[in-house]
């Protein structure tokens, strides 16, 4: 399976109820019969499949809650999403976005004073979590609980701010800037202090789109159920954006190879995002012969976060001989997401990689991150003047991109 080519088209203009209701896979070509299929899928919850239907709703409530008394969120205002891999995360971020704000994540594992720093370098003024997390915010930070029950005390709010349902339908009305904010992320760099990369609703939207474009879902929507864990913020949307499923995969499962497989089976899971390290994990896991019982299965097998070891491909290509797997290495920066993206492995030209593989220098440890993605281009810039160099020559890389923060 090729990666596809093709120009993937950008609006001009949205409206908020437009993106969320597109994330939610909603005016997806099959959209009237998927408004009560499996979302999310998120196994040993209190709720282990959520339709579209019924996420678009909590998200309506949450954003409404959001807007009122006594949060006030307005737009491209910063609310924090520090909760576990769950639907109420992928529903947290959809509010966030329905109610206009921009929304920033912590994750579960980050210290007291870390999460102090961010909210100070993002600006955050509200954050959606749990009880037993709430505990590290900082004191006197509006916050939000989403646990057991939440939707039933979040209706008794908006009922008291007298937004009924048409009121709330109308909340997402109202037209909204390509290029506002739609969530920060934060990294330090070089330097260890936070610091705030701004991406905007556009920029987003396009990455979303940028990746089917070159690893497609199914035509049928009912195949695909896409497993997430790793990038977790941004992998939960991918999947409900086009009406296909999101797999929720628990922090102590992916972590331990056998449980893991068996997840995968179990869920029949068809595309899963890994790093290169947690997938040569995978590979060595003595007598788990991983290929063998998801081989037929996944699709996709996506990598990101690092470099990929030209001896994992081989030893991918030499497990996955036989199965329909793909394996795609992706490359991104958190100032312009994804960029490029490139095959590793694909069954149906297995004499590919092998030919690749050869065709590298001598001692060349990694494998290449491949072409860029639609409407992004790389340019060489030489350090003194920025002028743009010729092949060969080294420089600086500049991504020029939609995606670019």
């Amino acid at each position: 399976m090729a990666l596809s080519d093709g120009l993937v088209k950008a609006p001009e203009s949205a409206d908020a109820s437009a993106l969320v209701i597109e994330q939610l896979g909603l005016l997806s070509g099959a959209s009237s019969s998927r408004r009560n299929a499996a979302a999310v899928i998120s196994p040993g919850t209190r709720e282990p499949t959520t339709s579209f239907s019924r996420i678009y709703h909590l998200v309506c409530v949450l954003a409404a809650a959001l807007v009122g008394s006594p949060f006030y969120l307005l737009p491209e205002t910063v609310c924090a999403v520090y909760l576990p891999a769950s639907v109420e995360y992928v529903i947290a971020n959809l509010a966030i976005f329905a109610a206009r704000a921009a929304m920033v994540y912590f994750e579960v594992n980050y210290t007291r004073k870390l999460i102090a720093d961010l909210v100070t370098a993002s600006g955050t003024l509200c954050v959606l979590t749990q009880k037993r997390l709430s505990a590290h915010l900082p004191e006197g930070l509006a916050h939000v609980l989403l646990d057991a029950s939440w939707e039933t005390k979040l209706w008794a709010l908006v009922a008291r701010a007298a937004l009924n349902a048409g009121a709330i339908s109308r909340l997402l009305d109202s037209r909204v800037d390509p290029r506002s904010l739609a969530y920060c992320s934060m990294s330090s760099g070089t330097t260890g202090v936070p610091k705030a990369i701004l991406v905007e609703h556009h920029s987003f939207m396009h990455n979303i789109w940028a990746r089917n474009a070159v690893c497609p879902y199914d035509s049928n929507p009912t195949v695909d159920i896409e497993a997430c864990n790793v990038f977790f913020v941004w992998e939960a949307l991918r999947a409900p954006t086009y009406g296909r499923s999101t797999l929720v995969v628990p922090n102590d499962v992916v972590v331990d190879g056998k449980q893991l497989l068996r997840f995968l089976v179990d869920y029949r899971a068809t595309r899963f995002m890994v790093t290169p390290s947690l997938l040569r994990n995978l590979l060595d896991q003595p007598r788990l012969d991983f290929a063998r019982f998801v081989g037929s299965q996944l699709r996709y097998v996506l990598l990101e976060g690092e470099l990929v070891p030209t001896t994992l491909v081989a030893d991918f290509t030499s497990a996955f001989a036989t199965s329909r797997t793909t394996l795609v290495n992706y490359y991104s920066t958190w100032e312009s997401l994804d960029v490029a993206c490139t095959t590793l492995f694909d069954p149906a030209r297995k004499n590919r990689t092998k030919m690749w593989l050869r065709a590298l220098p001598p001692g060349s440890a990694f494998a290449p991150v491949g072409r860029p993605l639609p409407w992004v281009c790389f340019l060489v810039r030489d350090k003194a003047f920025g002028h743009i160099v010729p092949r060969g020559v080294p420089g600086t890389i500049h991504v020029v991109a939609k995606s670019v923060a």
